[in-house]
């Protein structure tokens, strides 16, 4: 049975080719490396809060491409069944590698339109913050009091229990899917960040929590929010404050931008 490390290698590196016109010959033979890796098996492909899962098995080598289409086309789960006809596998690669736009259809409708059958999308499931159970569902009130308390006194004696107080709430808003209250929040930290002179203490605790809350999976996020006109001005802020990662990410979205209106919006 083929590693599940290695078919999200592959399935990540056919979508990047699928997305340079220059690179066919290359397409072909990661294609067809791709297509013997699905012959004998079922392979679900799944999305957990930015964590790319294929067969239940957790994936970390070179696939952060691939999480990144995946998000941008808010996909939670694909399913390849095994002997999918190579037409079948090569509409999903093809509806990853495009950019999606309003007006056009999503990618379970496209492959439906297609006549794919062996090939199936699953979009992925964005709850309201009401729907959510237990901690993730007083994230909101918990944040109005610790931003509340760190924005009247950013440099506050406690700010470094401020800030972890913040950072867990980041993460349990992340892992509920809630990305909007995610941005809100590294936000504020970045505002108060803003407020905080070089050198103090204070400004150490801040570099703690960034380094925390800064994953890939997360910048990744967080850089979808930018095509959205009210969370534009946080979410650059917020991949700004990141550094290298952050102007990566932003880079990488003014590359795959296909009209120039769309990377006016970046830079």
């Amino acid at each position: 049975m083929p590693d599940p490390e290695l078919i999200a290698q592959r399935l990540a590196r056919c979508v990047e080719l699928f997305r340079d016109p220059d690179a066919k010959q290359v397409q072909k033979a990661e294609f067809r490396a791709l297509l013997g890796l699905l012959k004998d098996q079922t392979v679900v492909i799944t999305d957990s809060a930015g964590q790319l899962l294929v067969n239940g098995v957790a994936v970390q080598g070179k696939v952060g491409s691939l999480i990144q289409r995946i998000g941008l086309h808010n996909v939670g789960e694909i399913t390849i069944q095994p002997h999918a006809p190579p037409s079948d596998v090569f509409e999903l690669l093809s509806a990853l590698s495009d950019q999606p736009a309003l007006g056009t259809e999503d990618i379970p409708t496209r492959l439906r339109q297609a006549g794919v059958s062996r090939v199936t999308v699953a979009i992925a499931d964005v709850a309201p913050p009401a729907r959510v159970s237990g901690p993730a569902s007083r994230v909101a009130p918990e944040s109005d009091d610790v931003l509340g308390e760190l924005e009247r006194n950013p440099q506050a004696p406690d700010v470094g229990r401020l800030l972890d107080a913040l950072v867990r709430q980041v993460e349990t808003a992340f892992k509920a899917g809630q990305f909007e209250q995610v941005l809100t929040l590294v936000a504020s930290i970045s505002r108060g960040l803003q407020r905080v002179p070089r050198g103090s203490d204070a400004r150490r605790h801040y570099g703690i929590a960034f380094k925390r809350v800064y994953t890939k999976a997360m910048l990744e996020r967080l850089a979808h929010l930018v095509s959205v006109p009210k969370h534009r001005s946080d979410a650059i802020l917020a991949l700004q404050r990141a550094g290298a990662g952050g102007v990566k990410v932003l880079i990488d979205l003014l590359v795959a931008a296909p009209a120039m209106a769309e990377r006016r919006v970046l830079f």
